[in-house]
């Protein structure tokens, strides 16, 4: 098995009506490498995978399937996990089992890592459908990106806020997941910001491909799309910055925009209901965890100490100047 090129993961739970589109466009590949496709059954109370074992049953392509089953639903960071694990390619390719891929995918993103041997992440364009435009921003079709880089300031200079946070469409390599342990974590939602983030220190080198190689389902009903579950939502916000406030290592100006942003989030954003208690305990908890973390510099500590300081005390744009002058004094 060690031949294969990609291993395409598709975490199956309850997509009776999109899977068997989603299955027709992996086998529909036009590639000369190996590619392998996990199928992994979340154990979905619907008929998703008895469709998809019919499908799979008649065709005799290049594609590999390959069944693997959960004993129980464990959740699309579990299903992706057990991808991880089970693959047998250079690369993994992530697939939401509502989405679809055009005949091209594989073969454009596999290029880059011919053209630049070694790369760890190559990114491709994506498009919404059926209704076109939707998360617009995400899109690579207005990037000034290169093919391929490996300088590192830069990479993390785009990485945290202007690459696309969405693990679907990245080929990434599968020996990098494992070197540094970038597995998604389970039972959380914003599973791809945690992802993202925990990535950051490591990746070296990146490539993009701004062709379609990704049509990106809208559907009632999805987790991205509901407003239901507010609380857990911001909770799993609140794990994911926990963890990555708490990081010891050292804290280089674009992680430090990108934490600030993130206490912006919950302090101002409209979407986490901010001016509830809920969120505003939460918040004050992550501040604390800040102040504790010695591998701040304590200068940065304050700053965000005073961001955490009541409105009649805080001033967001006494706060804003400090947060710039300590910006300047790091370059």
């Amino acid at each position: 098995m060690s031949n294969i090129d990609v291993s395409i993961i598709i975490p199956v739970y309850n997509v009776e009506p999109y899977i068997a589109e989603c299955i027709n466009s992996v086998m529909n590949q036009q590639t000369s490498c190996v590619i392998e496709c996990l199928l992994i059954d979340d154990k979905g109370a619907d008929g998703s995978m008895m469709l998809a074992k019919d499908r799979l049953s008649s065709y005799t392509g290049p594609v590999r399937f390959r069944i693997v089953e959960h004993a129980e639903n464990r959740g699309l960071s579990a299903a992706r996990n057990t991808g991880i694990r089970t693959a047998h390619g250079k690369y993994v390719y992530f697939l939401d089992s509502d989405d679809v891929i055009p005949s091209d995918c594989i073969e454009k993103l596999y290029h880059r890592t011919i053209q630049y041997p070694g790369t760890e992440i190559i990114i491709g364009n994506f498009q919404t459908f059926p209704v076109a435009g939707v998360h617009d921003y995400l899109t690579l079709t207005h990037k000034d990106y290169p093919e391929y880089s490996d300088d590192i300031g830069w990479i993390r200079s785009i990485w945290m806020e202007d690459v696309p946070v969405i693990s679907c469409n990245k080929l990434i390599s599968r020996d990098f997941i494992i070197k540094y342990g970038l597995y998604f974590r389970e039972g959380i939602y914003h599973e791809d910001n945690h992802w993202q983030a925990l990535a950051y220190p490591f990746v070296t080198n990146i490539a993009f491909v701004k062709d379609l190689t990704y049509m990106y389902r809208i559907r009632p009903g999805s987790i991205t799309q509901s407003t239901d579950n507010l609380q857990r939502r911001i909770d799993s916000l609140v794990v994911i910055c926990k963890e990555m406030f708490s990081r010891k290592f050292e804290w280089d100006i674009p992680w430090v925009k990108w934490v600030s942003n993130r206490l912006g989030d919950f302090r101002y954003g409209r979407e986490l209901d901010c001016a509830s208690t809920f969120t505003s305990t939460r918040y004050h908890y992550l501040i604390k965890c800040l102040w504790k973390n010695e591998a701040i510099p304590l200068s940065l500590r304050c700053i965000y100490r005073y961001h955490g300081m009541p409105t009649p005390l805080m001033n967001i744009h006494v706060y804003s100047v400090m947060l710039k002058i300590f910006i300047r004094f790091q370059k």
